[in-house]
């Protein structure tokens, strides 16, 4: 992985029970939750051939962490720091860690490796430098991003540009060294193909059908203390700027007025976003019209999926919404923005109600629509969604790819 763990979003949460304090009076984490952990664990219960170690630089880590999850995969924390770069007319930090790639080098000389790298190439620059002799694998978990297409994009900060053309540069000279692409979905694969004439398959990350499923609403809500009347819409991510939440508070306060409902908002940010969006979302919560629950796992989870009407996700950039597989598994109806595999599916298929990114308008009069009862938001069959994103579906998927990348280095 390309990042640190999130420490500061849990600052208020317990720790994980896989935990070390260090010497400096911080402490190291492990949740198993990133959906490289949870691919490796579907993943190990398809074979013995292959051994599965998730590595992820860390910010904590004075050095290496590592732990054996039950279902046979690794994991490792490597010391990390961030090192400060210019782009364009203004600095940024990005993550390194000397000790990973050191420990990879002499991984390589021992055993035989795939590298499935999680994110865009050039966020590995330093991978492809030194292990281009290594099968690579690169995942893009997320919407496919190109420098050409950050070229076009507005930025304020126009001396940038200079440097996507250079990255643009560089990725044609050295994509042809990757053996296999992974990519969610359509947006911008056109472009990639331009550059990339090697192996492509679309690949989402997966969701437990035996865990997601139905429940009965009225028993839900009851359980978490919600009426019984109103309507509930729940949205479920990471509390940041990209999922325009604070784009839907504001859409819901102008219609709290004329309509009862109730907004469900689950998940955490940084502690300045979380405030921002409680002081604008005032009026509704003295109203009990939002209810900010925080970040949830488990049954609880679960049950608020089935305690809802409809589940809404506002993004401005998705790959495969997992919180969206979610609610497909549990049969509940989806307003989502068209972006990421999940929106490409309910187009396909004629369900939900698919938003313009940023027609705040839209979103509106779609939603008051749905309130007056003359818009049917139509739940994607549960079989077809199983059937794209059940994880032993998709973990057979990535078996799949590996093997062909280990036959054509190894056999």
């Amino acid at each position: 992985m390309n990042y640190s763990p999130a420490y500061d979003l849990f600052s208020n949460e317990p720790r994980p029970v896989i935990n070390w304090n260090t010497p400096n009076g911080k402490w190291v984490g492990m949740w198993g939750l990133d959906v490289p952990d949870l691919l490796a664990e579907e993943f190990m219960k398809l074979t013995n051939d292959f051994e599965y170690e998730v590595w992820q630089p860390d910010l904590h880590a004075d050095k290496v962490y590592k732990h054996r999850f039950e279902a046979g995969s690794v994991r490792r924390n490597f010391p990390a720091k961030n090192i400060r770069k210019l782009f364009g007319a203004k600095f940024v930090y990005k993550i390194h860690s000397e000790i990973m790639l050191k420990e990879l080098q002499r991984e390589s000389r021992k055993v035989r490796i795939i590298l499935h790298l999680n994110g865009s190439p050039l966020q590995y620059k330093y991978f492809i430098d030194d292990f281009w002799h290594l099968p690579i694998i690169f995942d893009f978990r997320g919407a496919i991003f190109l420098p050409l297409t950050r070229f076009f994009s507005f930025t304020r900060n126009f001396p940038s540009k200079l440097h996507h053309v250079l990255d643009h540069y560089w990725l044609r000279k050295n994509i042809s060294k990757v053996d296999f692409i992974i990519y969610r979905n359509d947006k911008n694969i056109q472009q990639l193909r331009e550059i990339y004439t090697g192996a492509l398959q679309k690949l989402t990350s997966g969701c437990d059908f035996s865990f997601w499923r139905p429940g009965d609403k009225s028993t839900a809500r009851n359980r978490l203390a919600l009426p019984g009347e109103k309507p509930i819409f729940f949205t479920a991510s990471r509390l940041a700027a990209g999922k325009q939440i604070e784009r839907m508070i504001r859409m819901f306060t102008d219609l709290a007025d004329k309509y009862d409902f109730l907004l469900i908002v689950a998940g955490h940010g940084h502690k300045s976003y979380e405030d921002y969006l409680r002081e604008i979302s005032l009026e509704l919560l003295n109203r009990d019209k939002v209810r900010f629950v925080g970040f949830l796992t488990g049954e609880k989870f679960r049950t608020y999926y089935n305690a809802s009407d409809f589940f809404i996700l506002t993004s401005i950039s998705e790959g495969a919404p997992v919180a969206v597989m979610n609610a497909f598994a549990c049969g509940v109806p989806v307003i989502s923005t068209k972006i990421g595999h999940t929106a490409e599916l309910l187009e396909q298929y004629n369900c939900g109600c698919l938003l313009d990114t940023c027609h705040f308008d839209m979103w509106k009069n779609e939603i008051v629509a749905i309130l007056e009862g003359k818009r049917e938001v139509k739940t994607l069959d549960r079989e077809v969604a199983k059937k794209y994103y059940d994880w032993p579906i998709v973990a057979q998927k990535y078996k799949n790819v590996y093997e062909y990348v280990a036959q054509k280095y190894y056999s």
